[in-house]
């Protein structure tokens, strides 16, 4: 037995294969678990299994609970990036029929600082005065646009960008477009290429640099220069107001209750009927609110810079509620890849598709009278290219340089919008200078309040027609500016 036990422990020692674990979990939070109190972290999840099985993921942070049905298979690794609400713990536990669960528990590391990150290849020193500054490997970059408002400044190398999963990059491209302070060093002409088709905020965030101390110059330069501030629901005004429609319906079905009531009461005197009146009213009402579905409503904001390959949006889809009780509701699979709850105290689960790695579901309480919002952001290819300059005789040019037709939509010049007309591939026109006068279209009023002194942009009412799941009346506009300042 002694030589048996001996032999057992040698072939262990020597690494040979022996029985698996019938479930593994990893996970970990991106950044190294740094973050900025009140913004969004990731978890980066990976999971396996020695046999086939049916498996369930839940990560809560908070009042945030996310969770994805996943079909392990033997020999490969699935990965699922979870952006969470920087709160500790964030508690990730996995699940399966006959398997003793998982469960991991982290611990984001906030920052009351804001966060300066350096992933760079060859390290090389790179401080900011008033930074935490944070040296990661590549690798350790979040996979989700969503967790980058942890990131105040960026510093990367072209090495490290080439070595960058998909998502990875696909993430850092959704944080330039979404004007992110970013500073590449030694990037060749492709990737300047492909960084500067995705910049936003005029490129103004978007930097390139030959060494480490340049790059810091040049970041600290940038930040005398103000980003323009982020659209909140509250900036829209009416554009984001809730419908009163359904609740309008409710006040109808009501005032007929009581003026039923009200009949009855002059026109008969039978007990059983001055009973049987008020029951049978208020189970009407109760039928009408859990039955009634009260119509969503989808906003969708987007701004972009003329000659941009992707343009950054946030969306805010409404939910009012008819009566108490659990609502699941679909997400746009267009929009789902930044969703949270714009209230982070509202407890709401979303439902992950793992084969997209993005949620397709949310799930909340909800009661009479309680709206829930939820809130999107991200970014989208864009292929509109607008340009335009003064004339003389009091008209302006408007060109459209680009390879696609644009549609008809609002030229916005000085705070004033006046009609642009639909232009194709090459085209141009002369539109007239109207005299300035009071801007009745509240798009154009926001539009108008997005722009610096002088700037030209287009306006046009987004086509959400491709927008799977939206509701049929969701409201969408893109604000394209023209480059430089309007002449």
């Amino acid at each position: 037995m002694p030589r048996r036990l001996l032999i057992a422990a040698a072939l262990a020692a020597a690494g040979l294969p022996g029985v698996a674990a019938p479930l593994e979990l990893g996970a970990e939070l991106a950044l190294n678990g740094w973050a900025r109190p009140g913004r969004v972290a990731e978890v980066d999840v990976t999971l396996s299994a020695a046999a086939p099985m049916r498996a369930t993921l839940e990560v809560q942070a908070g009042a945030h609970r996310s969770r994805a049905e996943l079909e392990l298979q033997p020999g490969r690794t699935q990965r699922l990036s979870v952006p969470v609400p920087a709160t500790a713990p964030v508690l990730v536990s996995l699940s399966a029929p006959g398997v003793a669960p998982l469960r991991r528990e982290l611990a984001p590391t906030p920052s009351e600082s804001p966060l300066f990150v350096v992933a760079l290849a060859a390290p090389a020193a790179a401080t900011m005065e008033g930074f935490h500054g944070l040296a990661l490997a590549g690798s350790a970059l979040p996979r989700s646009t969503a967790a980058y408002a942890s990131v105040d400044a960026l510093l990367l190398d072209a090495a490290t960008l080439t070595a960058m999963d998909p998502a990875q990059v696909n993430a850092l491209l959704g944080h330039i477009a979404g004007c992110g302070r970013v500073v590449v060093l030694q990037a060749d002409a492709r990737v300047r290429g492909l960084l500067d088709g995705a910049r936003g905020c005029g490129g103004q965030g978007l930097l390139h640099a030959a060494t480490a101390d340049e790059a810091v110059q040049r970041l600290q330069a940038s930040l005398a220069e103000p980003q323009p501030a982020a659209v909140t629901r509250g900036s829209l005004g009416e554009l984001a107001r809730p419908s009163l429609a359904d609740w309008d319906r409710v006040a109808v079905a009501l005032a007929l209750t009581l003026a039923v009531m009200a009949l009855a009461l002059l026109f008969t005197g039978h007990l059983a009927a001055l009973l049987a009146l008020p029951a049978a009213a208020a189970l009407a009402l109760l039928v009408l609110l859990n039955t009634a579905a009260p119509a969503p409503q989808l906003v969708i904001w987007s701004e972009g810079d003329s000659g941009a390959r992707l343009a950054r949006y946030q969306a805010w889809q409404r939910f009012p509620g008819s009566a108490r009780g659990p609502v699941r509701v679909a997400i746009p699979a267009q929009l789902a890849s930044g969703v949270q709850a714009c209230d982070a105290a509202l407890p709401v689960r979303l439902d992950y598709d793992a084969g997209r790695g993005l949620p397709a579901y949310a799930e909340f309480e909800t009661r009479l009278f309680r709206q829930v919002w939820l809130c999107h952001a991200g970014a989208f290819p864009m292929e509109r290219v607008f340009d335009t300059d003064m004339l003389a005789g009091g008209m302006r040019q408007v060109r459209n340089p680009g390879l696609v037709a644009w549609p008809a939509g609002t030229l916005i010049v000085g705070g004033q919008g006046q009609p642009l007309p639909a232009l194709g591939p090459g085209g141009a026109a002369r539109v007239p200078v109207s005299p300035p006068a009071p801007v009745d279209d509240p798009a154009v009023r926001v539009a108008a309040s997005r722009l610096q002194p002088g700037a030209a942009a287009a306006l046009w009412p987004l086509e959400l027609g491709g927008v799977a799941g939206a509701p049929r009346d969701a409201r969408g506009w893109l604000l394209v500016t023209a480059e430089g300042a309007a002449r």
